[in-house]
């Protein structure tokens, strides 16, 4: 690959798409697999694979997008006598990608079986591919695209799972984590697993990961415990005797393969590719390390060298060096909240566990312009984690305000954190129950650009910052748990406040005097419906169409108030349910829409249509008034990655619509 293809990927991104028509949004930068067949490279990450056809110095993604069953990689190789890919996925899916066309081997991924289905690695010989599974190996016939044997390695209803395995003139070699079995490959009774030989026997504690074949020769890499010590070998079998190596590194072996008569090994960092002579002797031919680029997994033809990093994606190896080959993709495949201002769209990638960190990476990422910017997540050697929302500041969008529920309120200038404001330099208290914490949750911007947001687990957990910079918090004059989950702002300035663990919904008018407290109102809404109406336990989400009509999610599903500027002066006015009528005959049926439904996110469109984001159902594009179903997007019927769906977001130019799900990002 030349520097050309290199400086492409580094400024180039997927270009809009067409009515109609999906486009993924995921992270590579975690690598599984890298694979060379013919001209193109294949390369696996986290959630898709893309392959760069090296003659014409293109890029393809494939994914659900193109026709592929599933999303969350586990691993993939290619068959050099049948051209083909063999992707597994995480569940246990199966697609072979040949000549352009996908067929999905479904049998593993619904079969019920005692036990782990995992997919640990793939390996093809023939007209098949072999897959190392938890439970034994699964045989695919590649001609026919079927599972033709299943050999389950289970003894005294123990499983052994197989991680790796290899073929040998005429026998197949399996490794688990403490053994290595053989058996004749066209042997009649392979399925029975009283058959198999095991290879090895020592009193030493092996733990086995890998295993291959280069001519008549087999390589297994292994960590040998001994008391309290523990070192990395690998082992060499020469006339049916397995003895140590000497010549090979010591680290940790993550992947062993046989590439044009090369034996090729990555370590925890670096990469070694041994040749053999006709006296059966070894050769180091070459090694490059690198800590921070973690090998995962080696391409070789001979003469270019491609890495799959665990850090840095898809790197070629040239002039004695690694070089990332950078494909324009947002920081992480975990996306929590989004928000789209002004031709930009700016994500968090952070989350939470039933109100606690999940401690993932403080990065957030924004789209312009069909380019990614991933914005770091340190400010002078301090990092910030679990970014759970955010915002574009309505009067300069170079300008990106995030949450964290560990460090505080994080701001963002021009793709750099310029500030984090704390219990230091701001109103903001560090968390009741744990000090070490200063967790923000949700934010938003006013009518007259000030920013407000929540201060989880205070005392004073509502907060504003004006547009000039100056603070002020809040006390809740309510009975309740003093957390509040959303806030929301509407056009006429008041704030919704989702409050009391997502159970109670207030209302805050500050008469757009946000530093003067004297003329401030304060509403608890009446939110307990009759069972007739649909009653509901908690509010996820807030949204106003361009009727001023205010509708919340559920998780009994869609809410709406028809008439919200008279709950200030009544506040046992309820939210209003959407019923649809059906007549049959005399018969009149009242139904409730998507009251069965958890309601995650609702966005509404420049045809003041309704986008809704379920917990488990998928997509709903609802009419204007929500009674009539438009289309109702599924991972069965459609690319979506996944039926959770967490936010939506629409570019209010182009009418894209991004839908952020458990899974990634899809749009």
């Amino acid at each position: 690959l030349n520097i050309l293809i290199i400086s492409m990927f580094k400024t180039s991104a997927q270009s809009n798409i067409s009515i109609g028509s999906w486009q993924t949004h995921f992270n590579y930068e975690i690598g599984k697999n890298v694979f060379l067949l013919d001209d193109k490279l294949f390369f696996a990450g986290e959630r898709a694979v893309f392959y760069i056809d090296r003659t014409e110095n293109t890029i393809q993604y494939l994914d659900k997008t193109q026709g592929f069953s599933d999303v969350s990689i586990a691993c993939i190789a290619t068959s050099e006598q049948k051209n083909a890919l063999i992707i597994a996925y995480e569940n246990s899916n199966i697609d072979i990608y040949h000549n352009g066309s996908i067929f999905n081997i479904p049998e593993l991924y619904t079969k019920q079986i005692t036990g782990s289905k995992n997919i640990n690695s793939i390996y093809c010989h023939g007209n098949f591919a072999y897959l190392a599974c938890d439970f034994g190996i699964v045989c695919i016939n590649l001609d026919k695209k079927i599972i033709s044997d299943t050999w389950r390695f289970e003894e005294n209803d123990i499983q052994y799972p197989v991680l790796n395995l290899t073929i040998c003139r005429d026998s197949v070699y399996a490794v688990t984590s403490n053994a290595i079995f053989s058996n004749k490959l066209n042997f009649s009774q392979i399925n029975d697993f009283s058959t198999w030989n095991q290879e090895f026997f020592d009193t030493t504690k092996h733990i086995f990961t890998n295993i291959a074949a280069l001519d008549n020769i087999l390589f297994c890499a292994a960590q040998i415990v001994q008391k309290d010590t523990s070192f990395n070998k690998i082992y060499v079998n020469k006339n049916n005797q397995w003895q140590i190596h000497d010549d090979f590194d010591t680290a940790s072996c993550s992947t062993m393969k046989i590439q044009e008569n090369y034996l090729t090994i990555c370590y925890n960092n670096k990469f070694e590719i041994w040749s053999k002579d006709n006296l059966n002797n070894f050769s180091k031919n070459m090694e490059g390390d690198n800590i921070w680029i973690k090998p995962i997994d080696i391409a070789y033809d001979g003469k270019d060298i491609f890495i799959a990093s665990y850090y840095r994606g898809l790197v070629e190896w040239y002039n004695d060096y690694w070089h990332p080959i950078t494909i324009s993709t947002p920081a992480q495949n975990t996306v929590w909240r989004m928000d789209w201002k002004k031709g930009k769209l700016a994500i968090a990638h952070g989350g939470h566990s039933d109100w606690r960190p999940l401690w993932l990476s403080g990065k957030s990422s924004v789209l312009q312009k069909n380019k990614w910017e991933i914005i770091d997540n340190f400010l002078d050697k301090k990092s910030v984690s679990d970014l759970i929302d955010i915002k574009i500041a309505p009067y300069d969008t170079s300008i990106v305000f995030a949450t964290s529920l560990v460090k505080g309120l994080v701001k963002i200038k021009n793709g750099t954190i310029c500030n984090i404001f704390d219990n230091t330099n701001s109103p903001l208290q560090k968390f009741e129950l744990d000090t070490q914490r200063l967790a923000t949750m949700s934010l938003d911007f006013d009518i007259n650009q000030h920013l407000w947001l929540s201060n989880y687990s205070s005392s004073k957990p509502l907060l504003v910052l004006t547009k000039d910079e100056k603070w002020k918090s809040y006390s809740i004059p309510f009975n309740g748990i003093p957390y509040i989950y959303n806030v929301f702002c509407d056009s006429r300035g008041i704030l919704w406040i989702i409050y009391n663990r997502e159970q109670s919904l207030i209302l805050f008018d500050n008469k757009n005097t946000p530093l003067d407290a004297s003329d401030d109102q304060w509403i608890e809404l009446n939110t307990n419906l009759s069972a007739e109406n649909g009653p509901f336990d908690y509010i996820y989400d807030i949204a106003e169409d361009h009727n001023g009509k205010i509708w919340i999610g559920t998780n009994a599903g869609l809410k709406v108030y028809h008439s919200p500027a008279q709950l200030m002066s009544n506040a046992n006015i309820v939210p209003s349910p959407i019923a649809v009528q059906t007549i049959t005959g005399l018969d009149t049926l009242v139904e409730l829409v998507l009251k069965s439904e958890t309601i995650r996110s609702i966005c509404v469109d420049g045809g003041n249509r309704k986008w809704i984001g379920t917990e488990n159902a998928g997509v709903f594009l609802l009419s204007e008034d929500a009674r009539d179903e438009i289309l109702h997007f599924t991972t069965e019927n459609s690319p979506l990655l996944s039926n959770t769906i967490l936010d939506i977001a629409i570019d209010g130019y182009s009418g894209e619509v991004y839908f952020a799900t458990d899974k990634g990002l899809i749009s």
